[in-house]
């Protein structure tokens, strides 16, 4: 109830006949969820219930769960935000800057956040002036590269704001020096 989790099957391999019940078989995939404690309670479904499928059917499962794989969940710094949103929008222009909503994708960055405050924004380079262009990742991914120079102010600007901040403010929103 706690936001939502995605359980994804990735990869599913056994046998080598199509006529021939496999020895064995073995799926793997990934479980995302916005907050750890749903990671733990999806894992450990995840684990009772491919047991007990098993068990219904006489045979055993084996569950292993690698909690060194994925990544953190990605959670902004509120403080560091709203540090460097107005540079943001100074280098967008006017209207041009949004938030975005949690969403259930993979992104490494969140590994940074772990120890320090951070701030995740996204640049829109797509190459069509009416819609978004295709995902990361996607075959057909492509940017405009005129958005990179956005990018370059938006970046060199938050950077920038978030070094001048006030020394007033609290240790942990201040950048170490």
């Amino acid at each position: 109830m706690d936001g939502p989790i995605v359980v994804t099957v990735g990869q599913l391999q056994g046998g080598n006949r199509f006529n021939i019940l496999p020895e064995t078989a073995e799926i793997a995939g990934t479980i995302r969820s916005l907050l750890i404690g749903n990671r733990k309670i999806a894992q450990e479904s995840v684990r009772l219930k491919a047991q007990r499928i098993a068990e219904s059917y006489g045979v055993t499962a084996e569950v292993t769960i690698e909690s060194s794989s994925g990544y953190e969940v990605l959670v902004s710094d509120p403080a560091a935000t709203k540090a460097v949103i107005p540079a943001l929008e100074a280098a967008t222009g006017p209207g041009k800057t949004s938030e975005i909503r949690p969403t259930m994708g993979s992104e490494d960055f969140g590994s940074f956040g772990r120890n320090i405050p951070v701030v995740f924004w996204i640049l829109n380079a797509s190459p069509f002036s009416d819609r978004a262009g295709a995902p990361y990742h996607a075959p057909e991914f492509a940017i405009d590269e005129t958005a990179l120079r956005v990018g370059v102010r938006a970046l060199v600007g938050s950077a920038m704001a978030y070094m001048l901040r006030p020394a007033s403010a609290p240790t942990s929103e201040r950048l170490q020096r």
